[in-house]
């Protein structure tokens, strides 16, 4: 069995090195942090939604959860790109970054509004049923 104490002491240290570190990391990449804490929490919540309700509305369900997965990834890249402490793109600039970043993104949401022929909102929907009827 283990001591209580050592345990004790144990996690309280590795919480004020945890909280010593958070309180050392720049504003922009708490920022970044909590854009992916955010997409992390939505892609939960529809899973859980999808568990209780049903699949009702699957293709719904799958341009939320690939939306949440695929932002998610990109502000990880974006995080990895912009954070000082990488060697790998000490050259790259911040806002080349976030400009990769948002054209990424729109490329992405592009494509899975594309590919699932509907966008959530209805409407852009109208949007894109009026551009295809005109092509």
């Amino acid at each position: 069995m283990y001591n209580k104490t050592i345990v004790c002491v144990y996690a309280q240290d590795l919480l004020c090195s945890l909280h010593s570190a958070y309180l050392a990391t720049p504003t922009n990449l708490k920022i970044h942090h909590y854009l992916i804490f955010l997409r992390s929490f939505y892609f939960l919540e529809h899973v859980s939604y999808m568990a209780l309700v049903g699949s009702f509305s699957f293709n719904s369900f799958l341009f939320g959860v690939l939306s949440c997965t695929g932002t998610a990834f990109l502000a990880i890249c974006l995080w990895i790109q912009v954070n000082k402490e990488n060697k790998k793109f000490k050259d790259l600039a911040p806002k080349r970054a976030f400009a990769d970043f948002v054209l990424s993104n729109l490329v992405f949401h592009l494509v899975i509004m594309n590919f699932f022929d509907r966008c959530p909102s209805p409407i852009l929907n109208v949007v894109f049923m009026s551009c295809k009827n005109v092509v």
